[in-house]
């Protein structure tokens, strides 16, 4: 049995000026969330009420690193339009034997700015700004195989293999 034990070390990288670079001075990187729409099922034969999940409805999602400096770089990706993001980290792994390995995390991501937060000014102090990206698109993988892939403008979301876009998109 494997035990994932820590993030090591990521780097983040974003597409400016047409190249994807490494993003300097991040501190932190939240990572998209998943909430799925729902819609409330009750009447004769249920006892209460039930949430059901729509996997359709996937709401907002954002992308949210900080950074301890603003650099010129940061400035051009509160720019309108789509940005290009990819994070890498490296994972500690421990086995049932007690060696570590090092797994590698990898996530695409895609976006439009909704925010973004210069931090303070502040004598010998980091500034602490942020920013926030609404996600149209993110693909995660884990030591190189592919683990999710959500494309809204698309209509594909594609969990552990299986293509629940098509699904639905062949009955339409």
């Amino acid at each position: 049995m494997k035990h994932a034990d820590k993030t090591i070390n990521y780097r983040i990288y974003a597409k400016i000026d047409e190249k994807i670079k490494p993003l300097g001075n991040t501190k932190t990187a939240q990572l998209p969330a998943f909430e799925f729409g729902t819609e409330t099922m009750s009447g004769p034969g249920i006892i209460g009420e039930i949430e059901i999940p729509d996997p359709f409805a996937i709401g907002s999602m954002t992308f949210s690193p900080s950074v301890s400096l603003m650099q010129k770089d940061h400035i051009k990706l509160m720019a309108p339009g789509i940005h290009d993001f990819e994070v890498r980290w490296a994972v500690n792994v421990l086995d049932s034997s007690g060696k570590t390995k090092l797994q590698g995390h990898k996530m695409v991501i895609r976006g439009m700015v909704k925010k973004f937060d210069q931090g303070k000014v502040e004598n010998a102090s980091p500034m602490d700004g942020s920013g926030e990206w609404e996600v149209i698109y993110c693909r995660y993988f884990i030591d190189g195989e592919e683990q999710y892939e959500v494309d809204k403008l698309n209509g594909k979301l594609v969990i552990a293999g299986v293509n629940y876009g098509d699904q639905l998109n062949n009955l339409l």
